[in-house]
């Protein structure tokens, strides 16, 4: 049997794509300029074929902070989107701090994300206390119900999220058992997963 944090480092075999790929050359990316059309979600058809599946739409997001003025028509944020069989990439740039939140039932996904600017902060109903990450750390969370992700100013990120059954069923096999978690935090060194903190279902 493999420990849970070892078997970790392999969860890159199930296809994940890695940001030196020439991965946002193929994305599908839209630029949003105004507050109402990103709290709406209104820009999502601009992303399809991509994140079509209905209960995407329960990630909502919002400013964390009042807007800041602007002159002009500054990009708020650039949003994109991917995907690579049963996983659903998006890309997301952010020019001020946003909160996503999940709402309603939740998804059936988890969600791997990679940050390459600014910081992001995790917390869940089922976490007793919020859980930062950088440049120098990537989370995988499951997509429970009130969960909610808060990004500094001048965020960038890559969310990868990928049905739960694909992912538990991997780590299944690699630690011999049925397995389930809430979220981990790991580090990026060379896109592998070489150290992790795990917190179990």
């Amino acid at each position: 049997m493999v420990p849970r944090e070892e078997a970790v480092r392999h969860l890159m075999e199930i296809g994940i794509p890695r940001t030196g790929d020439s991965l946002l050359s193929k994305l599908r990316l839209t630029r949003i300029h105004d507050l109402a059309e990103l709290e709406t979600r209104a820009y999502w058809p601009q992303l399809q074929p991509y994140f079509v599946k209905p209960y995407f739409r329960r990630l909502t997001y919002r400013l964390a902070e009042p807007a800041v003025r602007s002159h002009g028509r500054e990009v708020l944020s650039t949003r994109g989107a991917s995907g690579l069989g049963s996983l659903d990439i998006a890309y997301v740039a952010d020019r001020q701090g946003t909160v996503m939140t999940i709402t309603e039932t939740g998804l059936p996904d988890y969600c791997i994300t990679l940050v390459s600017r600014g910081a992001l902060q995790y917390q869940s109903g089922r976490v007793s206390e919020p859980v930062s990450t950088s440049q120098a750390a990537g989370l995988i969370y499951r997509g429970l119900s009130g969960t909610r992700l808060a990004s500094t100013d001048g965020n960038e990120r890559l969310a990868i999220w990928i049905p739960a059954p694909a992912l538990e069923q991997r780590l299944a096999a690699l630690v011999g058992g049925p397995t389930k978690i809430r979220f981990l935090l790991f580090h990026i060194s060379t896109g592998i997963l070489p150290k992790a903190r795990a917190s179990g279902a």
